[in-house]
């Protein structure tokens, strides 16, 4: 039995594109508003940052589930001979494909140039490097893809979290480091 996975044809990447950007960036504004908003400092100095990170979560955790379940699961037809598996158009590979260049292209490259905390060369070359791999599998839909833009992306939801966690802690240390009981207590000291 294989799972039913959302497919695209050719002409509706486009449209699948739209929607997962338009979706991140809908989510992005939403989250960076209410981390402003925040009492919480850890949530509200680095709002952009921290918006980004957890939407980055969701779509790591999102594709690499898509992912395996293609690569895991894929039709017999699909993977019968080597060229069947690089030959065969997969219209679940070509959703994916156009949800993943969608997400990157329409926000994350964007909310990089934005917030000038995610700025950094790294972050640009690693984005556009994933919008072509992307794109690849518009032009390519085979099996192979369910592993390059899915299950891969395995690798990033821990390097997510643990961005989130360190950003999280560098912000309570630095908090902690000048609360008013430990201020006063220094000031004390040195008099």
């Amino acid at each position: 039995m294989t799972l039913a996975l959302p497919a695209c044809s050719s002409a509706g990447f486009a449209w699948v594109a739209a929607a997962g950007g338009c979706t991140a960036v809908g989510l992005q504004l939403g989250l960076q508003s209410i981390f402003d908003r925040s009492s919480d400092p850890i949530l509200s100095k680095a709002a952009g940052v921290n918006a980004h990170s957890a939407i980055a979560a969701m779509f790591c955790i999102f594709v690499t589930a898509f992912g395996c379940i293609g690569w895991f699961n894929p039709p017999a037809a699909f993977v019968a001979t080597a060229a069947t598996r690089l030959l065969t158009p997969i219209d679940s590979v070509r959703w994916l494909a156009a949800f993943g260049f969608g997400v990157i292209g329409f926000w994350d490259i964007p909310t990089c140039f934005a917030v000038p905390d995610l700025r950094k060369p790294s972050f640009l070359i690693h984005h556009f490097a994933m919008a072509a791999v992307a794109s690849c599998g518009l032009v390519l839909p085979s099996y192979y893809a369910f592993f390059f833009l899915g299950v891969v992306e395995a690798s990033s939801i821990p390097l997510s979290i643990y961005e989130g966690l360190e950003r999280a802690y560098d912000v309570a240390s630095e908090a902690d480091e000048c609360a008013p009981e430990r201020c006063c207590g220094r000031h004390q000291s040195l008099t």
